[in-house]
């Protein structure tokens, strides 16, 4: 496990004076004497095994070497020194000389050298030099960064990184420290360090409430939060979506509707309570009525919105079923029962059985409906190959399925299908 900064460089005050002035910092209460980089004091701060710095043909690179050789090994090449700076002027370094500096400081310093960004090719291939840095990285390294110096589309540059490592890259990385050397706030010729982590946190609570608010997966947002009861009946919520457990489902739905928000502290105060009133917001009817297949039937719709269209499908089928037991004052509390699911079903299947429902459209719509879904639930269940076109049956269920079920259960019709079983 190594410890590496991640950190940028700019091209100095000016052309004549291209040094950064000096500073003591201050990181974690400890004052370090004055420094030209802030990356010095921040590798003797953290005891950094490795610097990753970016930069432009036009940043310091010269001074960046001799100031971190002189550190490390209290020596300087003069002749790489000079070499730099002649090419850094005539704006001609390049990554063979970045290679230099690398091997110089045995291996201590990695050089990336980017485009300044004028335009999207520019800014494709910075991104892609960048996206190279997980190759620099091994499983169980701390990442530190810094944003201080080099122009400031750099520091966005860096949180992309930073999404990049944790949510993309397959490597278990840690990152501990994002710093920025804050020179406004300078005093008795003192530099604060401030700690840039809440910023990460934040993009992390964002992508977490993301996850829940797009497909319902509230794992790593629940992760996030102090208050463990209360993330406990989210993941709760999770659980049972997952699953398609409609009756546990609704169960869970008004266990979050218990929720008191007053109890949550910082970002998942402000960020909880809106992603989890959302599904409140879009279930609330449903949950205060006693129709069950109105509320599977938004269940499907939800998983349609949400592209889990197999649970979309599968819902909407057991939905029909519902409907015709649950219209059905001899049977109506008995759509839980498997028996009783099982003679409706052989019904829908063969609607001839019901003679006294032959000439009514709804029906045979319905029953019609279901046969063409049950194909497309058995190749889901049972993971066949039934020759079917999975981007054909996802446009057709909105508008072929499910627009015409919801028609059919608003005219709130009963079928007494009991008779025939």
């Amino acid at each position: 496990m190594s410890k590496i900064l991640i950190s940028a460089l700019g091209a100095g005050r000016s052309k004549e004076n291209r040094v950064y002035p000096k500073s003591k910092y201050r990181i974690e209460n400890k004052v370090y004497d004055e420094e030209s980089f802030i990356g010095i004091a921040l590798i003797k701060h953290f005891q950094i095994d490795k610097n990753i710095i970016i930069g432009t043909s036009k940043s310091i690179w010269e001074e960046y070497y001799k100031i971190v050789s002189l550190h490390k090994f209290n020596k300087y090449n003069e002749e790489i020194y000079w070499d730099l700076a002649f090419k850094i002027d005539e704006n001609n370094v390049n990554t063979e000389d970045l290679g230099i500096i690398h091997d110089d400081t045995k291996g201590f310093s990695k050089g990336i050298l980017i485009d300044y960004g004028m335009n999207n090719d520019e800014l494709i291939n910075n991104f892609h030099l960048l996206m190279n840095i997980t190759e620099e990285l091994n499983d169980g390294d701390e990442i530190y960064i810094d944003i201080t110096h080099s122009f400031r589309s750099l520091s966005l540059y860096m949180f992309i990184i930073l999404n990049y490592l944790q949510n993309v890259s397959n490597k278990n990385i840690k990152i501990s420290y994002i710093s920025y050397g804050m020179f406004e706030e300078k005093k008795d010729d003192i530099t604060p360090v401030i700690n840039l982590n809440i910023l990460y946190e934040a993009i992390e609570w964002i992508k977490g409430a993301s996850e829940f608010a797009k497909y319902g997966n509230a794992y790593n947002l629940t992760k996030l939060m102090d208050n463990q009861d209360i993330g406990k009946k989210i993941n709760n919520f999770t659980d049972a979506l997952n699953m398609t457990y409609v009756v546990e489902l609704k169960k869970q739905l008004k266990q979050l509707s218990k929720i008191n928000f007053d109890e949550l502290k910082g970002f998942e105060k402000f960020i909880v309570p809106k992603v989890v009133e959302d599904f409140l917001n879009r279930f609330n009817k449903y949950m205060k009525k006693e129709k069950e297949y109105l509320f599977q039937l938004e269940i499907s719709k939800f998983f349609y919105d949400k592209n889990m269209y197999s649970n979309a499908f599968l819902m909407l089928h057991e939905s029909i079923l519902t409907y015709f037991i649950e219209g059905d004052e001899d049977i109506k509390n008995m759509y839980s029962d498997e028996q009783t699911r099982q003679k409706i079903k052989n019904i829908v299947k063969n609607p001839y059985k019901a003679k006294d429902y032959k000439n009514d459209n709804d029906f045979n719509e319905l029953c019609k409906i279901y046969q063409t879904i049950t194909p497309i639930r058995n190749t889901i269940a049972h993971a066949i190959e039934a020759g079917r076109v999975s981007s054909t049956d996802i446009s057709n269920f909105e508008n072929l399925y499910y627009k015409k079920v919801a028609q059919i259960y608003s005219k709130n019709k009963s079928y007494y299908l009991g008779d025939y079983i």
